[in-house]
């Protein structure tokens, strides 16, 4: 971890790397497609002068294909000499000062140069916003940036683009001319970069865009090299050396570690990735999904814990924009995960007044656990070393665990731990939907009994009664002091423990989560109490058993594939998520596949068309979750012959999006934060259909299907991606465009 980082506690990024080195064109600015013209413009000329002869006239510079494999990286000279030398055209070399209409090497080369700053001049420059915030974030944290570009025009270019300054060295053209070094593919200029930043090139990052800026990222044994694909060209940057292949450097998230392809890790901190961050180390088992958000921070802008229950929605009226709206969304339930602490009497965790040094945060797949170490520094410099273990039970689907174990190094004294529940959440993760009303639960009632605090809400409109109990257990100190605390929305108990060097003391949180959609039970208050008290196993009890039903899922559900650990741990994740969303547990709820999982509030947590991906995987492995997923369709079927008369068509018409009932949940409009404007939404007119031959067609003998008349199975036995059952539409009535893309 770079000694440079700054804390996090201040939302400020620690990143896993001591140094990140940058390609400018096509990396920090705007200027690659300026660069293939202008290399076009040049070689133009050159092939129809009457000097050259070549065996192919009518074959023109490309400035995609020809760009990224002769000239994209290298200097304005080995540009030349490599794009002539590939068309059979020797030239001499020249000197470094030969004018732009100089028959040579270094001729061409500078005429290149004017023929880019003309093209710069007419077209302007513009720096990348994703790399733009990354540079500012980095510079923020003091971790040190270079800039290595083949350029001879970079100081000038950066102040153009108001970058003058933002980087601590800078490896161009001149220097590589100046000191001979070789260009890339070579390494020579990023050792030489991360040598003048005093750093390991293990310990840096390379940021590229050209093959030939990769391939020199490989070959100098830089920590992480970067591939960034803004022309088509993933795989050649892959073959080339790339670690990852992103779409743009605000994808770029330097915590990532994908060593292990069972195992998703994370060094340090980032606040513009922590949302990303929490989303795919979630923990669920089918009926509960909890963010993978810190358990000392609440909803600040950075951080969203968030807990999600299958297909508890809640609809609500608002006006936005002026304009009266009713919408359903999945509800962000009561948050289970809250622990806190501080030392002595100093400031809270929470509020920033313990520093955070050396986080690492894992997910491991194959069990379904997330690790977090981290070591805490209060202000007078003493040091407590935590970690912490959590799982939502796959064996118990009510059940969730978050272990927390402190341990003072080089001291000892008072430590007060607190953990509870917060019932203050609303569902405000999505920016496009912040200004409606995002409170679905009403005002919280708790109780304590013994260990347990209970936290009982509703929703407002759907009236499902939701209980979250959660029993807090403190091991390894000799005493304690407890009380509870808290008030409004929030409850906690607090232990004032003293700790000793060395010595590790323990807090357990377990929490049970029932609402009133779920079967023999007779409240859920009772139950969440119930289960509690009936569950009072130690925690390695309960993760043998969880570990023991994830094992026996990914017998059926893992897939090895004969390629690099990065790509399996990708497919990893999406099967480890796929199986968090729809679990065995499926099979006792009404729920269908919902696009985003029951991971979060995107699309509303609505369930599109995507069981037509997910039953060919579900069906062989799980059928009766398969069978599950149907019988959410038929118990629905209603509705869609009712939506499919009022739009004048026989047979069933479900909607393109679903909650809770079966009516179109797909809005009709939608707001433009541009334009200050309502606009139409049509994407309810989508429809997954089934083209079937006609009966009319000459040589055709094939019938439609019948209609649906009520079997589970026959709204979704066809292999075509409809909702409508056969026909979809009168013979007097054209047909809707069938759309191709999934939900």
């Amino acid at each position: 971890m770079s000694t440079l980082s700054a804390a996090h506690g201040t939302h400020q990024l620690e990143a896993g790397y001591a140094a990140v080195l940058f390609d400018m064109d096509g990396v920090v600015t705007d200027t690659a497609a300026i660069h293939a013209a202008a290399w076009k413009q040049l070689f133009d000329q050159v092939l129809n002068d009457p000097r050259v002869h070549v065996t192919d006239p009518a074959r023109a510079f490309d400035p995609v294909t020809d760009y990224r494999e002769y000239v994209d990286g290298r200097s304005r000279e080995d540009g030349v000499s490599e794009y002539l030398s590939a068309r059979g055209i020797t030239l001499p070399p020249g000197e470094p000062n030969d004018p732009p209409d100089a028959w040579t090497i270094a001729g061409l080369a500078a005429r290149k140069n004017e023929l880019f700053l003309t093209q710069l001049h007419n077209r302007g420059l513009r720096v990348y916003p994703g790399t733009a915030a990354l540079l500012q974030r980095l510079r923020n944290a003091a971790i040190p940036v270079g800039l290595v570009t083949a350029s001879r025009n970079a100081r000038q270019l950066l102040a153009a683009a108001g970058l003058a300054g933002a980087f601590d060295t800078i490896v161009d053209g001149e220097t590589a001319l100046t000191q001979r070094l070789p260009g890339k593919p070579d390494p020579a200029v990023f050792l030489e970069a991360s040598r003048r930043l005093g750093v390991p090139a293990a310990r840096a990052v390379v940021v590229e865009d050209s093959l030939a800026g990769v391939e020199a990222g490989r070959r100098g044994g830089f920590g992480l090299v970067v591939g960034i694909d803004r022309a088509g060209q993933r795989e050649q940057l892959e073959a080339a050396g790339a670690d990852i292949v992103l779409d743009d450097v605000g994808e770029l998230d330097l915590g990532l570690s994908a060593t292990d392809p069972w195992v998703l890790a994370y060094e340090g901190f980032d606040p513009a990735h922590e949302g990303h961050r929490e989303a795919l180390t979630a923990l669920g088992n089918g009926y509960l999904v909890t963010r993978g958000a810190r358990p000392e921070r609440h909803d600040d802008g950075i951080h969203y814990p968030g807990t999600y229950l299958a297909g508890v929605y809640n609809r609500l009226r608002s006006t936005l924009h002026g304009r009266a709206i009713e919408e359903e969304h999945l509800v962000n339930t009561p948050n289970w995960l809250p622990v806190d602490l501080r030392i002595g009497d100093g400031p809270w965790w929470s509020a920033g007044g313990l520093v955070g040094h050396g986080e690492h945060r894992e997910l491991d797949l194959r069990r379904g656990l997330v690790v977090r170490r981290v070591t805490l520094t209060d202000p007078g410099g003493s040091r407590l070393d935590v970690a912490q273990r959590s799982f939502t039970s796959l064996h118990d689907p009510h059940l969730a665990v978050l272990e927390t174990t402190i341990t003072a190094q080089g001291w000892s004294g008072p430590v007060t731990v607190r953990a509870g529940i917060d019932a203050s959440v609303r569902n405000t993760n999505v920016a496009a939907y912040i200004g409606s009303d995002s409170t679905h639960l009403t005002p919280a009632v708790f109780r304590r009994t013994g260990e347990v605090i209970l936290c009982e809400v509703e929703t407002r409109q759907s009236a499902v009664r939701i209980a979250t109990a959660v029993r807090t257990r403190l091991t390894g100190a000799d005493a304690a002091t407890v009380r509870t605390t808290g008030r409004g929305s929030q409850r906690s108990r607090a232990f004032r423990v003293q700790l000793e060097d060395g010595a590790p003391v323990i807090l357990t949180k377990t929490a049970a989560i029932f609402t009133s959609h779920d079967r023999a039970i007779s409240e859920p208050g009772g139950a969440a109490l119930d289960r509690l008290a009936h569950r009072n196993e130690d925690i390695p009890v309960l993760l043998e058993q969880h570990e023991a039903a994830w094992r026996r899922l990914w017998d059926l559900f893992a897939v090895a594939l004969d390629g690099d650990r990065h790509s399996q741990l990708v497919l990893n994740l999406h099967i480890f998520h796929l199986l968090q969303t729809l679990s065995p547990h499926t099979v006792e709820l009404d729920t269908g596949v919902p696009a985003r999982g029951w991971h979060g509030e995107g699309y509303r947590g609505h369930v599109f068309w995507d069981e037509v991906f997910v039953l060919p995987v579900l069906a062989v492995r799980l059928p009766e979750v398969s069978r599950a997923l149907i019988d959410y369709r038929w118990r629905r079927l209603n509705a869609a012959r009712v939506a499919a008369s009022a739009a004048g068509l026989a047979g069933a018409l479900f909607p393109w999006q679903s909650g809770s009932d079966g009516r179109e949940e797909t809005p009709n409009v939608l707001y433009n934060p541009r334009s200050g404007r309502w606009m139409p939404d049509n994407s309810h007119r989508q429809r997954h259909v089934g083209l079937w031959p006609s009966p009319t067609t000459p040589g055709s003998t094939t019938r439609p299907p019948a209609t649906s008349s009520g079997s589970p199975n026959a709204a979704a036995s066809s292999s075509s991606r409809s909702p409508a059952c056969s026909p979809p539409w009168p013979s007097t009535t054209p047909p809707p465009t069938a759309s191709t893309s999934p939900a």
